[in-house]
């Protein structure tokens, strides 16, 4: 009797044919944590759904597209820098997660002030990151693909 495929055929060719690991280290579970201690008192907008549940869906989805652990780590943490912070939060992302990770955060963050009034518009911000966009590396390909598909889901 033939052995019945645990995964959807594509899926499997995918992870044949990449790096991808379907397990998460212990870095990941560090990543939720900082996550939502950054944005524990944030909820969505006109909800009172905690900011955290966007978060989670943003790397689940980076997950389910392929992304890697570095990749779902920086859709967690990816607006950590413009929301909670600036500069010094990056830094400590850096300090715990590596360069790829702050690289990617910071590549996918709209502001890296820390004081909230000093922040450009929000319509200006948005522009400036879409146009900052057409040049972003690689690895925040994944996180507006993320969360462009959590948007179309709601």
């Amino acid at each position: 009797m033939e052995a019945i495929p645990t995964e959807k055929p594509d899926r499997q060719l995918r992870h044949k044919s990449t790096q991808y690991s379907p397990f998460l280290t212990r870095r990941f579970g560090l990543a939720l944590q900082v996550a939502s201690g950054l944005h524990f008192e944030q909820h969505r907008k006109g909800t009172a759904i905690p900011y955290i549940a966007h978060l989670m869906t943003v790397s689940s989805l980076v997950l389910e597209a392929g992304g890697d652990e570095d990749q779902a780590i920086a859709a967690l943490l990816h607006d950590a820098v413009e929301d909670q912070g600036g500069l010094p939060t990056l830094d400590t992302i850096r300090r715990l997660f590596g360069d790829r990770v702050a690289d990617a955060v910071e590549s996918c963050s709209d502001s890296t002030v820390s004081n909230p009034e000093e922040k450009l518009p929000w319509r200006d911000r948005k522009q400036k990151y879409l146009e900052h966009l057409r040049h972003a590396a690689i690895i925040c390909s994944n996180h507006p693909l993320g969360k462009r598909r959590f948007h179309q889901r709601n």
